[in-house]
This record gives structure tokens, C-alpha cells and sequence, in this order.
């Protein structure tokens, strides 16, 4: 896969060494509303397309097809519309040179909140309008399969009650560094859902992690008064948490034990008595022994 001219003419050096060498030319094709954009980095500019194409036909290279990514976590499944078109655009060209492509890589990041059915129409729609249908359609749909896969369930370690301001500041036993450094890499907070109900009134709520960073905060939100001790759990957290989870400040995220949930039903979630006597979170979806 290669998104600039540098690029092929360094595969075009040991060509010779690799046998059924095939290219993808990787271009931009950017959600706006994604909560991370890749296009920062990667993927050659739309008028860029032509003179890769050019190099890796005068370097005497094989094109195959065409690749790029809206952004992880898109919401808008609209964006695949405009990276369909490059690519039959670009397929076209393709073909005036000799080449016969084959696959179309329209990457992944699709998030739980849209109906994968809402990308999966607009994506064949777009491939159908475009005459593609005998291209080999390659999707990525990782996050998408994971997100829902884990829910995370952590432990109220620390509480302030900040009187004057009209706002709780919790510690939890985990936080930004650990199993929940998505809020970090996108730059977001999340809601979590207490296990211990008091039905007590609803406060404006800072809740962190258990590191000195005071930029470690997951939830900004009003929730109903916790105590120390208490439980809570997130629910979809199965991409980029555990996988990218670090030991800052010496606690060992990475290390915690994953069980199967009976439930989630969070009215009716209680806490195994092996978790409530280490203290440590546990994770939805893996097989240790819940109940």
C-alpha cells in the first residue's frame, strides 16, 4: 500500500525479490465528524492519485486496487460515497495503462451508534452507481465487532465533595492510562452507570482514574452520589482499551482478569465476591467464571 511517489520508488528497488508483488494506492477520503481522523498522516491527496499511478506503471510495478479510511469511529456513512468515486476514477485511469485491478479496500472505523445496515446500504448504493461490482470489496470493521464485545466495571477508590462549586471529584481504580485510554486518544468522555443505586439526587461529577495525572478524567457528567467502595460500569469497551492500555505510575492495567458477565441488566448486576475482595475491575466477554 502506498500513499506517495517515495514510497513506490523504494518498493520498485527489491521488486526483484518479491514474488506476486501487488500495489494499493492509499488516498484521503476523510469523515469530519470521525473522532479520529487518519487523513492527518496518511493517504495521498485526490490530485495526487495520478502521478503514483504513473510511477508505479514506469517502475513497472503491478496495481491492484485502491484503498482509504473515513476515520475511526465515523459516524457519517455518507463519507464512503466520495472514496468510492476516487476509486472508480482512479480504476479507470488504471485500466488505460493496462492493468486490470481487482480490489477495492474501503477501510473501517464504524461506530456502534449508526446501524452498520446505514453504512452497509449507502456503500453498496455507491459501489452499484459506480458499475464495481465485480471488485473484490474489502472492509475492516474491527472496531465495530470489538466496541460491543467488553464492558469494563471499576471501583470507587476516592471522593471529594467540592461544596462550594456543586460538584463530586471521584477516583476510580482505573482511568485514561489504563483500560480506558481511548478518552485520551479521542479526546472524549463517557458516561458509566453505578452499581450501588441510592436513589439519591444527581450531582455534577468529575470521575478519574487513580494516577497523578489531573488530566486523567473519563466521565463529566451528572450521576447520583456515590460512596468509596461503590461500583459502576461502562459499557462498550471492547476497541482500544486493554489493547492499548499502559502501567503508568506502576499500576499494572494490563494484567486485570477478564470474566463473563450473566448480564447486563445493570439493575440486577451484583459483584462476585472474588472481585469484591481484590478490588479490581472486570471485563465483559472472556470466559472466567462469573457466576
Amino acid at each position: 500500500m502506498v500513499d506517495c511517489i517515495e514510497e513506490v520508488k523504494k518498493i520498485a528497488e527489491i521488486k526483484e525479490k518479491v514474488k506476486d508483488l501487488q500495489l494499493l494506492i492509499r488516498y484521503q477520503s476523510n469523515d469530519p465528524s470521525a473522532e479520529y481522523s487518519l487523513g492527518g498522516r496518511f493517504g495521498a491527496d485526490e490530485e495526487e492519485i495520478d502521478d503514483i499511478l504513473n510511477c508505479i506503471h514506469e517502475n513497472g510495478l503491478n496495481f491492484a486496487g485502491t484503498h482509504f479510511h473515513i476515520g475511526t469511529g465515523a459516524h457519517n456513512p455518507a463519507a464512503f460515497k466520495n472514496g468510492i468515486r476516487i476509486a472508480k476514477e482512479t480504476i479507470e485511469k488504471a485500466k488505460k495503462l493496462g492493468y486490470k485491478p481487482t480490489i477495492i479496500d474501503i477501510g473501517g472505523g464504524f461506530c456502534q451508534e449508526v446501524l452498520i445496515d446505514n453504512f452497509a446500504k449507502v456503500i453498496l448504493e455507491s459501489i452499484k452507481e459506480h458499475g464495481l461490482e465485480d471488485m473484490k470489496i474489502i472492509a475492516e470493521p474491527g472496531r465495530f465487532i470489538a466496541t460491543n464485545a467488553l464492558s469494563y466495571v471499576a471501583n470507587v477508590l476516592y471522593k471529594h465533595k467540592k461544596t462550594r462549586k456543586n460538584f463530586i471529584y471521584y477516583s476510580l481504580d482505573d482511568g485514561i492510562h489504563g483500560n480506558m485510554a481511548f478518552c485520551a486518544l479521542f479526546n472524549k468522555t463517557i458516561e458509566c452507570i453505578p452499581l450501588n443505586p441510592r436513589n439519591s439526587k444527581k450531582m455534577k461529577s468529575l470521575i478519574g482514574g487513580q494516577t497523578c495525572d489531573s488530566h486523567d478524567i473519563v466521565c463529566d457528567f451528572e450521576v447520583e452520589e456515590m460512596e468509596i467502595g461503590d461500583w459502576v460500569v461502562f459499557y462498550c469497551l471492547g476497541a482500544y482499551s486493554m489493547s492499548i492500555a499502559t502501567n503508568f505510575n506502576g499500576f499494572e492495567a494490563r494484567s486485570r482478569p477478564i470474566y463473563q458477565m450473566p448480564t447486563r441488566n445493570n439493575e440486577i448486576i451484583t459483584i462476585p465476591e472474588e472481585i469484591e475482595k481484590k478490588g479490581i475491575p472486570a471485563l465483559w466477554g472472556l470466559p472466567n467464571s462469573w457466576t
